[in-house]
């Protein structure tokens, strides 16, 4: 890990420092695939917050934290958003979070990331697979993870007696960032 904090540019002398991973939205993108009778859509996360601390002497994440709001959770369908915002009870649980406690480091950049996330009230522990790797950009988090909305007390939402929305959805994220070491 050592070389993949060098690569990101990082003095030597400040190796042995805990470092921020600095993300950038432009480039970092947290999309929601859905499924539905009728019509199947993705929704875009248009801002989040990641708080991301890595140990340069390691190479470990010692600390994440995520947070949303879903507001600014978005399908680019007005109508579908306010339906959406109105099943989440939105008004009454705004945000969500996903706060780390694990990440075991696999092969060729993939770990296995262990946490729990807070949707609707509700806290879940969550296991994510995800890939790092360093490009021109900087140092790439990626991942795909499935959510089943019922184990956070959202109910399968349901129109017209035939349309119906998978309570599973997929969630993809990819942040990029640049390790800030203080």
């Amino acid at each position: 890990m050592l070389a993949l904090i060098a690569a990101l540019g990082c003095p030597a002398a400040a190796v042995a420092d805990v470092g921020m991973l600095a993300i950038d939205p432009a480039r970092s993108a947290v999309d929601i695939d859905v499924s539905a009778t009728a019509d199947s859509f993705t929704v875009h996360m248009q801002r989040f917050s990641a708080s991301i601390a890595v140990d340069g002497e390691l190479g470990n994440v010692v600390t994440a934290d995520v947070h949303f709001r879903f507001a600014d959770l978005k399908s680019g369908d007005d109508e579908r958003d306010a339906e959406m915002d109105s099943w989440a009870q939105m008004d009454q649980f705004p945000d969500g979070e996903f706060t780390l406690d694990s990440a075991g480091h696999g092969d060729s950049g993939q770990y296995s990331v262990r946490g729990r996330l807070r949707l609707h009230g509700v806290e879940r522990d969550v296991q994510i697979p995800v890939m790092v790797s360093v490009n021109p950009q900087g140092l790439v988090l990626e991942g795909t993870a499935s959510l089943d909305t019922r184990e956070y007390g959202l109910p399968v939402y349901r129109k017209f007696f035939f349309f119906k929305v998978n309570p599973v959805v997929q969630v993809r994220f990819r942040l990029v960032g640049r390790l800030v070491i203080p």
